[in-house]
């Protein structure tokens, strides 16, 4: 199974798409969420914003106006997810704040391309409906382990 995915940079980010398209490929297939290779896609959306594009959005739906790195619009919010009736299935929007990674980056040590892959795979494990838990922070590690091992 391919992700589909539709980015749109409002930003310059250096990572190309087929980055964004392994990660997301990565976390699905780690997820244990298996049903989901049978269908015919799966796709997601995901923006790459500024600092300021992504604190509006925070202080709308989150009700905390400062930036972050990643927001999660669910397709499937608290629901099971369903393909449509041609057999396709989209998980929802990611909003990324590449400035916001890049410094998180810098603040942890790390290279920006293993925040954004943490951050990617952190969002993406949002849309198909976990919540923090310990199960999802060793996923979204042994995502970014995969791509940038230790």
């Amino acid at each position: 199974m391919e992700p589909e995915l539709d980015i749109v940079r409002n930003i310059d980010c250096e990572s190309d798409d087929d980055f964004f398209v392994a990660v997301v490929k990565e976390t699905i297939a780690r997820s244990g969420l298996s049903s989901l290779s049978s269908y015919r896609t799966v796709s997601a959306g995901i923006a790459l914003v500024t600092d300021e594009a992504i604190a509006e959005l925070n202080g709308t739906y989150r009700g905390k106006a400062v930036p972050t790195d990643v927001l999660s619009f669910s397709e499937h919010e608290g629901e099971e997810i369903r393909p449509d009736a041609d057999g396709n299935i989209f998980l929802g929007d990611l909003v990324i704040a590449p400035d916001f990674v890049r410094r998180a980056a810098a603040g942890d040590g790390v290279p920006f391309r293993m925040e954004l892959a943490f951050v990617c795979s952190h969002g993406i494990l949002h849309l198909l409906g976990f919540d923090h838990s310990p199960e999802m922070f060793r996923i979204q590690d042994e995502v970014t382990e995969t791509f940038f091992p230790r």
